[in-house]
């Protein structure tokens, strides 16, 4: 049996699991992927029991109205996985909703192996979850090179695969600015206010206010705002009549926007890596919930809010958080990127050094790195799997 159950609870999620799908099919014939993803999981071949970004909530009082219904999905994803009885379970991301459903689909007897990609950010906050994981979790696939010995510490499996970020195609299409009609004098600006319901509400608005402050400056300033099927609709609407010429990037697109655009401001994950492998500069802003936050400012003990910062442990790119996270000073950080070509070498310098810690040890593409750990365990948990292909181990 070739089944895999995969489950992913987000954009970035979804992205993980299509590049895994598709290295997993060089890996096996015919391979069946069933359980819960989005659309370029689907695109792969994925049959999704329900929309994949209902299970995209983030902080303490967004979670709350929404319970019942997550609590419903995690039935419904062992139940179906119950009745697949897949040779493996990989979850992705989304540690609130998949170690819930881990637990739970144990507790149901299914024997595994529960692979977990992406490791839950114990370096940022609550650190003692090393032990509630390691108790649900056979493997763990980690993105970042700093973070298996927080959990081989507590005898959990864990590689390091690599970032999928590194993969992306980063070559110019001649045509792109001609499709979407920007002049060819345009100082292009991205706007990413995050890929959830709730980061949409709160900073589109502050990052609409600060590209009419930019237009001042720069007359012929041009909008590109990347967004996801499912957030369309919204964005286009907040858009409508909007002073700023822009056009809404899909996510077949939203790379070519990052190489023809000259800056980026940006929320807090995974598309600030992206960024960097586009070179393109940017600042960050992010705002959480006043609860949320008042929470988060107790438990987080980093430093910085964005990767790229992170992996750096300095700050390269500006951060505005909370109160901080007005148009005024995204409007000042802004600026120098658009005006200063030393501070965008400085940037893209520094881009260079952290993307240089993403690669995984004797593998080009994390991808194929994390589906070779996921074939490992499944065919040594699985004695009808047991011969079909020669393994890479990482």
């Amino acid at each position: 049996m070739k089944t895999f159950f995969l489950v992913a609870g987000e954009a970035s999620g979804d992205f993980l699991g299509a590049q895994v799908m598709r290295s997993l099919k060089s890996m096996f014939d015919s391979p069946t992927f069933i359980g819960v993803g989005g659309p370029q999981m689907a695109a792969e071949g994925l049959e999704s029991c329900f929309p994949y970004n209902e299970l995209s909530i983030m902080g303490v009082l967004e979670i709350l109205p929404q319970l019942r219904k997550l609590l419903r999905h995690i039935d419904e994803t062992v139940a179906l996985a119950k009745k697949t009885q897949p040779c493996a379970i990989v979850t992705i991301d989304a540690p609130g909703f998949n170690m819930r459903f881990i637990k739970r689909a144990r507790k149901a007897g299914l024997p595994g192996p529960f692979i977990h990609y992406t490791a839950p950010q114990v370096w940022a906050w609550r650190p003692g979850r090393v032990h509630k994981i390691a108790r649900l979790v056979d493997h763990l696939l980690c993105l970042f090179p700093f973070e298996p010995p927080y959990f081989q510490k507590v005898n959990l499996p864990t590689t390091f695969v690599g970032h999928p970020s590194i993969e992306l195609a980063t070559n110019k299409d001649p045509t792109f600015r001609a499709r979407y009609m920007i002049p060819d004098t345009a100082q292009v600006l991205t706007l990413l206010p995050g890929s959830r319901v709730g980061e949409i509400t709160r900073l589109l608005p502050i990052f609409q206010e600060t590209a009419r402050f930019l237009q001042a400056r720069f007359p012929d300033l041009f909008l590109l705002i990347p967004t996801l099927p499912h957030l369309e609709a919204a964005v286009r609407k907040a858009f409508d009549g909007f002073p700023v010429p822009w056009r809404c990037l899909l996510p077949e697109d939203k790379m070519q926007g990052f190489l023809h655009a000259q800056a980026a401001i940006a929320a807090s994950g995974t598309v600030t890596l992206e960024l960097a492998h586009a070179g393109l500069p940017a600042v960050v802003g992010y705002r959480l919930s006043p609860l949320t936050y008042f929470f988060a400012k107790r438990m987080v003990s980093v430093q910085h809010i964005s990767l790229v910062n992170l992996l750096l442990n300095r700050p390269l790119l500006t951060e505005l958080v909370q109160e901080h996270c007005i148009p005024e000073r995204l409007y000042e950080a802004t600026v120098p990127l658009l005006e200063d070509s030393r501070k965008a070498a400085a940037i893209r310098e520094g881009y260079g050094q952290a993307l240089a810690m993403l690669h995984p040890e004797g593998h080009n593409r994390p991808s194929a790195a994390a589906a070779a750990v996921i074939a490992k365990v499944a065919i040594s948990s699985s004695k009808a799997l047991s011969g079909c292909l020669p393994l890479y181990t990482p």
